[in-house]
């Protein structure tokens, strides 16, 4: 397999677990009792995962190469976090939340330089799509814990809103694949690729009327504008 679909591959695996849903269904396997966000397995993972990518963007100071303002934005969101954890009534837990943050932060931009942005948006498209998939599977065959106490669909996250979320941002994803599908007119799997996009588009949808979660949608098109804001700056 060529280098480039390795990075692919590999690329898909660290965001669908940086969503959180496949690890955690996952981690039941073993019967793990402590919060996801605190197995020290789990916690391992995505931290090594971070740190390599750490070094992938600094390596031949491919650094120079990500847009100024977007390291602005990123390096001053997660500076004000780690700040946040001076009055933070859980220090520990705002500055784990912070650095991992940070980490997937660090992780999209090395992604992106590894395999391009295009490649980047199709990596996290099925990044995002490994837990909904798996979502839709376990819901339909009555899994437990994928209903919330008022039957509300969570698939295999960790709640409603959080199935909600990642529904809505690969409705986002997939909604700018099939923009830039659109400019693609000579490639030759155009027309498959929008069909593929159109039913997972229909699929998300799905889920996020199933979650019966407003909240993220609000959340996700707020980090929406103000990101398009600070691009714009």
């Amino acid at each position: 397999m060529p280098a480039r679909r390795v990075a692919f591959v590999g690329a898909v695996a660290v965001l669908a677990a940086l969503t959180g849903g496949p690890l955690l269904r996952i981690r039941t396997w073993w019967s793990y009792e402590d919060p996801l966000a605190t197995d020290p397995l789990l916690v391992a993972v995505l931290a090594l995962a971070g740190v390599v990518a750490f070094v992938a963007v600094l390596e031949d100071g491919h650094w120079r190469r990500l847009d100024r303002r977007a390291v602005a934005f990123a390096a001053a969101l997660v500076g004000w976090l780690v700040v946040g954890t001076l009055w933070s009534l859980d220090r520990a837990e705002t500055l784990r939340q912070a650095l991992q943050i940070g980490a997937a932060l660090v992780i999209g931009a090395a992604v992106a330089l590894r395999l391009g942005l295009t490649a980047w948006r199709w990596a996290l498209w099925c990044g995002l799509h490994v837990g909904l998939a798996w979502s839709v599977v376990a819901i339909y065959l009555h899994r437990p814990g994928t209903l919330d106490r008022r039957g509300d669909w969570a698939g295999v996250f960790f709640n409603r809103n959080s199935l909600a979320l990642y529904a809505a941002l690969a409705l986002l994803v997939g909604g700018l694949l099939a923009v830039d599908l659109i400019d693609r007119r000579g490639h030759p799997i155009r027309l498959l690729a929008l069909v593929v996009l159109g039913g997972a588009a229909i699929v998300d949808v799905r889920l996020v009327a199933g979650s019966d979660a407003l909240t993220p949608l609000v959340a996700l098109l707020a980090a929406a504008l103000a990101a398009g804001s600070a691009w714009l700056a």
